[in-house]
């Protein structure tokens, strides 16, 4: 099972430094605040779309048509590049129907477990983790590259500082980075069967955060 950031589930801390457990995750937000502050021109591709569409219709057997509320379409070409913010919509309708027990925060951060097999899945994916390798170390050197084709207007560095203990820093990651994507780098780990140790420290804008990992 994955690491949980609440603090009766985390089972280690980085010396000198508490365990952030990001409100989000357990408390109420407007998605509407972050979808907002997305850029019209923001893109994503298509991938992302159809695995959330996909995992709505596996769970619940149908496909609800409430997962399409307030969005252009129904289905998307997994190599094509759509709005981000319709992207940030069909997350939201998506985690309320697979996880309406939850905080939506807590739902969307689930949905982003679905992100590494959906990116692995296209051609580009392929490309990029056989250049870089599929090794957790690996994977986290080739994040910058993955987010350039996947979200192509965010901003990812990544830093190593020892042995399997990374720092990553995003900027102008507007699809909910401190939820969705905190469940996008958990995903990569849940591929590796690993369970990570994660502190994530919110930026100044809504699109900013800082996660630092070690396993």
């Amino acid at each position: 099972m994955l690491a949980s950031l609440r603090k009766d589930t985390l089972e280690g801390k980085m010396a000198g430094d508490e365990a952030h457990v990001p409100a989000v995750l357990t408390q109420s937000i407007d998605p509407n605040l972050y979808i907002r502050s997305c850029p019209a021109a923001a893109t994503t591709l298509g991938t992302f779309f159809h695995h959330v569409r996909e995992a709505v219709t596996e769970s619940t057997g149908s496909l609800p048509y409430r997962l399409f509320t307030g969005l252009t379409r129904e289905s998307w070409i997994s190599f094509r590049s759509y709005q981000l913010r319709e992207f940030m919509q069909l997350l939201v309708n998506a985690a309320r129907i697979l996880h309406a027990d939850q905080p939506l925060g807590e739902g969307l951060r689930r949905l982003g477990w679905l992100a590494y097999p959906s990116f692995a899945s296209t051609m580009a994916g392929r490309v990029v983790l056989f250049a870089f390798g599929e090794g957790l170390e690996q994977m986290a050197e080739a994040l910058p590259k993955a987010y350039t084709l996947g979200v192509p207007d965010a901003h990812v560095e990544v830093k190593k500082l020892a042995l399997r203990h990374y720092r990553v820093r995003y900027s102008n990651v507007h699809c909910f980075v401190d939820t969705y994507h905190l469940g996008v780098i958990e995903g990569a780990f849940k591929a590796q069967h690993i369970v990570p140790h994660l502190i994530v420290r919110p930026g100044k804008r809504i699109c900013d955060a800082e996660v630092e990992g070690y396993w």
